[in-house]
């Protein structure tokens, strides 16, 4: 199987920063690249699930309603 190289810019990110060759790999093999485009969602609210995402360019928002609450805030923004 073969799978897409991160870019290096991906280990950027301080979880990852002390990977050596053999971790990137497992990481890359069981990890996925997503190309996402403005406005496109990675999960919705109330969704279930146990996921990293790192961003590697561009920016994400995230975006939550607080119980009792009718209108959604910006919870944090990654640039």
């Amino acid at each position: 199987m073969s799978v897409e190289p991160w870019p290096s810019s991906a280990f950027d990110a301080a979880i990852f920063r002390g990977l050596d060759a053999r971790g990137r790999r497992e990481l890359e093999a069981s990890g996925h690249l997503r190309k996402l485009g403005a406005g496109d969602r990675v999960f919705h609210e109330g969704d279930r699930g146990a996921a990293l995402f790192v961003v590697v360019d561009g920016k994400v928002i995230v975006t939550g309603t607080a119980r009792g609450d009718d209108h959604k805030l910006e919870l944090r923004r990654v640039v």
